[in-house]
């Protein structure tokens, strides 16, 4: 995906991780911004399958 969708999908599913899980909004937006530059040049599916793993576990527990 694009370098914009990537950051879209990220902030949504790094949202609903803070929402859901309750970590610190600051500490997770520094977290997605790493990881966008991480991702950028990896694999649709990989980019995809991590970003369902934050939605899913949180940003926390996913980056383990």
């Amino acid at each position: 995906m694009n370098e914009e969708e990537l950051k879209r999908q990220l902030a949504e599913a790094g949202g609903i991780s803070v929402w859901m899980n309750n970590s610190d909004p600051v500490a997770a937006g520094m977290k997605m911004a790493s990881l966008a530059h991480y991702l950028k040049d990896k694999p649709d599916a990989e980019q995809r399958a991590i970003i369902n793993d934050i939605r899913i576990r949180g940003i926390d527990d996913a980056l383990k």
